[in-house]
């Protein structure tokens, strides 16, 4: 009997291989660390050409778990929205029966499945040459338009008007001391009697 290589996913969204026989229906759910395959099953299986080379992809799992143990991990469509409980196995099979599959090939399938995937650091790097030449920017990249002072910019400091010695002869007035207002009480009776029980 002949072995090969399976993906294992991980809850936590990691990939690791397992061997796998050529009768894999009748073990694998023990591969995924399940007691018993109740509900263990063959979700979806991709057919696809894959860098000239065909792959059958099927997807084994459980669908119905305990809260706490979903995998977490992004399968692409159309079980993008499938939540899986614990370990999943992926199986590559030609004709039915299992062929290699190593965790390179399966993210690199993954990745083409998801449409790929942008290198967000690319982006970054081209907004920053985008900016405006004609316009100036501060150090930390803010436009200087007034509406942001720059740390070694000073701040403009408002005076208070001075005293003048005419200011000193004017008659002071003197401010009114407000009228406190009484409070206001409310009469509530008997609501908050004790009741005698029977």
């Amino acid at each position: 009997m002949t072995l090969v290589t399976a993906v294992i996913v991980s809850k936590n969204g990691s990939t690791s291989t397992a061997n796998i026989n050529e009768n894999f229906a009748d073990d694998l759910y023990k591969k995924c660390g399940f007691k018993t395959n109740s509900g263990f099953r063959c979700v979806h299986t991709w057919s696809l050409e894959f860098n000239n080379i065909v792959y059958e992809l099927r997807v084994y799992g459980k669908t119905t778990g305990r809260a706490g143990s979903e995998n977490t991990y992004e399968f692409p469509p159309p079980i993008d929205n499938t939540l899986f409980f614990s370990k999943c196995a992926v199986v590559n099979t030609v004709d039915g029966k299992p062929v290699d599959l190593s965790t390179k090939e399966f993210d690199d399938i993954m990745e083409f499945l998801h449409g790929g995937f942008e290198d967000i650091g690319d982006t970054e790097s081209s907004e920053e040459e985008e900016q405006d030449e004609t316009k100036s920017y501060t150090k930390e990249g803010y436009e200087k338009d007034g509406f942001i002072v720059d740390d070694d910019e000073e701040e403009e400091v408002v005076s208070k008007k001075k005293k003048t010695k005419a200011d000193d002869d004017k008659p002071k007035k003197a401010s009114k001391p407000k009228k406190q207002e009484e409070p206001v009480y409310y009469e509530y009776g008997n609501e908050l009697v004790e009741e005698e029980y029977v």
